[in-house]
């Protein structure tokens, strides 16, 4: 459980304010529309523990991540994850 718990401790940590209701992407503010940092975190988070991960900018500044466990024997064990 500690694990868990010092997992969601770090995510929380980075600043990821959605930008969702900006008019304008020229609006973003590095310091708190943060997801693409999230995004790496968690892919590198991911790549430590036995994924093979891919992340992909959809819009400035927001990331989406595919990852999919190296053991996995299917597609079908493979998580999509959107950081926002």
């Amino acid at each position: 459980m500690e694990d868990v718990v010092r997992l969601l401790q770090n995510l929380v940590r980075i600043p990821s304010v959605n930008p969702a209701d900006l008019q304008t992407e020229d609006q973003l503010d590095p310091s708190i529309h943060c997801e693409a940092r999230v995004a790496t975190w968690l892919g590198q988070y991911l790549e430590d523990n036995g994924f093979d991960v891919s992340i992909e900018e959809v819009r400035p500044g927001r990331s989406g991540i595919r990852a999919a466990h190296r053991s996995a024997a299917s597609p079908a064990r493979e998580a999509i994850a959107s950081a926002r």
